[in-house]
C-alpha cells in the first residue's frame, strides 16, 4: 500500500503541479518526487485558474484505489 499527495497550485499567476508517493506504513516525505510549472510560458499564453482531480489507469494490471480522501491546501 502506498500513500500519494497531489497538489495544484494556483498563485501569482502561476499554475504548480507536484506531487509524492511512500509506502503508507512510512512517513510523509519532505521532497516532492516531481514538481512543474508554467513560470516559463510566455505572459500571453493562456493559464489555467481552476481544476479537477482525477484517478485513471493508463495501462499495466489492474490498480485498486481506497481511502481517498481530498481536502483544500493553503499555499504560502
Amino acid at each position: 500500500d502506498y500513500a500519494v499527495r497531489h497538489q495544484v497550485i494556483f498563485a501569482d499567476g502561476v499554475d504548480r503541479c507536484r506531487f509524492r508517493i511512500w509506502p503508507a506504513d512510512q512517513a510523509e516525505p519532505e521532497a516532492w518526487l516531481c514538481q512543474e510549472s508554467d513560470a516559463a510560458l510566455a505572459p500571453d499564453r493562456i493559464r489555467h485558474r481552476a481544476a479537477s482531480f482525477g484517478l485513471f489507469q493508463h495501462s499495466g494490471g489492474a490498480i485498486e484505489w481506497s481511502d481517498i480522501r481530498l481536502s483544500p491546501l493553503t499555499f504560502p
